[in-house]
């Protein structure tokens, strides 16, 4: 089958609403020529040429022209041309650099300009070309000012970070401008926007927590009932942030933010939270689903978050009722509450109870615990390493960095959190338990300092291994090969290296293999330096 036999074959229906996912018609169909034939006996298909395309066809026959050359080279001059565009040009030669014209082209925003900044943003808002729309940019003072005018104009966030760019292209100019008279840094703006809109997102968070407080601790008489209390979710406030999460998604994929600032940030909110129950904490999941990639790029990041999720899941389980009744299931009082296993007369482990209570509660605490466990399990998979145990000084070093953020869990393995059922769960969950072995192993070899300390079993490990070739590494480098007698031999290298000679017929240990193999490496190597090299 040929490749655009292939293309259209196994081509798959639109998952979105939109136009149905058909062939399109042509303009000059057989079956709308209304003849008298079609009037009274209908279209059929016995007197035409099945040979043309119609619609009672197949597109195939359309394709079976189609060469697969032409189409890749078709593909890739549209991604040349889509790379073209998207490029800013910068010429190395200042003096060709098509300079900025600030006067015209930007306006500072005032009192007086008030209505004429509405209609601007009211044009941005709509689907006014950027060309005209590049002619006249108003100017703010402060970054938030202009992240409130986006929200209170509803505009497009694709369209908002254009005018975050125009910003920073009039602070590049004024920068440059100024140069020659005062001596100034530079400016980062992905610094000075990643902080701007981190601290803006805080303060539109503190803002709905007071009104979420304010919703929950108002009298239900008196004059105070008489107000009527506005639900967070259609508060100003809400909406700003809402507006500035899905801006710093769409900037953060374009490059425009300082990605360590951004997600440093995000843990920062993750590790203030201190009840995970708070709904502002709920409505901080989507996030933290989002970026999990890229904090799984980061061993620091993803281990800081990684042990904010541990301790958040511990506090989840500890304060369910279900964790309460089966730790104590012969209690009367816990008689109704206690959970059984499937089949059996055995009560659950506490943990797992606890867990299963809390991903039974799809109101509310299924979200933030399957969001929770999502965020351990990735991190177990991308970045392993970030679960490897450690230890420095209690008195230096941050608690999220001693240990493993395994040891905060409530007596569960990573594996066994909550997690949607799906096909592929069991197989998740070992790929997930794998990680999770890696990771033991290498805490196991840092607890040890990587080594043996005489014990027969680690000799065969990994880490007694690493220390063989070490010692054999050391040997090589204190023989002296240009010097022969009876301490300084070959003999006595061979036993250094190799020690006793096993019997006939004796397996070979793996670290004979691993110092056989370092050695073969070391005598043909280029990086040997020497006489003898």
């Amino acid at each position: 089958m040929s490749l655009g036999h292939a293309l259209i074959a196994n081509r798959k229906l639109k998952a979105k609403l939109g136009p149905p996912d058909v062939y399109p018609q042509d303009p000059n169909q057989k079956e709308d020529d209304l003849s008298a034939v079609h009037v009274k006996q209908g279209f059929t298909t016995s007197y035409v040429n099945l040979s043309s395309s119609d619609e009672y066809g197949s597109a195939l026959s359309k394709a079976a022209g189609l060469q697969p050359s032409k189409i890749w080279n078709s593909f890739k001059d549209i991604l040349s041309k889509k790379e073209e565009l998207n490029t800013l040009q910068e010429s190395k030669d200042k003096s060709k650099r098509q300079p900025i014209n600030i006067r015209d082209d930007f306006w500072l925003v005032t009192g007086k300009t008030k209505a004429l900044c509405d209609k601007y943003f009211k044009e941005l808002a709509g689907d006014k070309d950027f060309k005209l729309l590049a002619k006249r940019v108003p100017i703010f003072n402060k970054n938030e000012d202009i992240l409130i005018k986006l929200v209170e104009f509803e505009v497009p966030c694709s369209r908002g970070v254009w005018l975050i760019k125009m910003h920073a292209a009039y602070k590049a100019a004024m920068q440059e401008a100024n140069k020659s008279k005062h001596k100034r840094s530079t400016v980062d703006p992905c610094i000075e926007w990643t902080i701007a809109l981190t601290r803006f997102i805080n303060e539109q968070r503190a803002d709905v927590q007071q009104i979420v407080n304010t919703n929950n601790n108002s009298p239900g008489t008196g004059l105070a009932s008489m107000v009527e209390e506005v639900p967070p979710e259609n508060s100003t406030a809400f909406k700003q942030m809402t507006y500035c999460w899905d801006l710093c998604y769409n900037m953060y994929g374009q490059g425009l933010l300082d990605r360590q600032e951004f997600l440093q940030a995000i843990v920062d909110i993750v590790e203030k939270t201190r009840d995970p129950e708070e709904p502002l904490f709920r409505l901080l999941m989507p996030q933290l689903l989002k970026y999990i990639n890229e904090f799984s790029q980061n061993e620091l990041l993803a281990r800081k978050l990684a042990f904010q999720c541990a301790r958040k899941i511990t506090i989840l389980v500890l304060d369910a009722e279900a964790y309460t009744a089966n730790s104590d299931p012969n209690n009367p009082i816990n008689k109704d509450k206690v959970l059984m296993l499937p089949g059996t007369n055995e009560p659950l482990p506490p943990t797992f109870a606890g867990l299963l209570e809390l991903q039974r509660d799809k109101d509310y605490c299924r979200v933030i615990i399957i969001t929770l466990s999502a965020v351990m399990m990735q991190i177990c998979m991308d970045c392993p390493t970030a679960m490897v145990w450690h230890y420095w000084s209690e008195n230096k070093t941050p608690a999220s960095l001693l240990g493993s953020p395994m040891d905060c869990l409530p007596d569960v393995r990573p594996y066994g959190l909550s997690t949607p059922t799906r096909a592929d769960t069991p197989e998740f969950r070992q790929k997930v338990k794998r990680s999770v072995m890696y990771a033991d192993e290498r805490s196991r070899a840092v607890y040890e300092h990587w080594s043996s300390n005489g014990n027969e079993a680690a000799i065969s490990s990994t880490y007694g291994t690493v220390g063989k070739i070490l010692s054999v590494l050391e040997e090589l480098d204190r023989f002296v090969f240009d010097k022969s007698d009876s301490s300084n031999c070959v003999d006595v290298l061979h036993n250094k290296l190799w020690g006793e000679t096993p019997d006939q017929g004796q397996c070979v240990l793996a670290v004979s293999e691993g110092v056989l193999m370092i050695v073969c490496q070391w005598a043909v190597i280029k990086a040997r330096f020497g006489d003898l090299s």
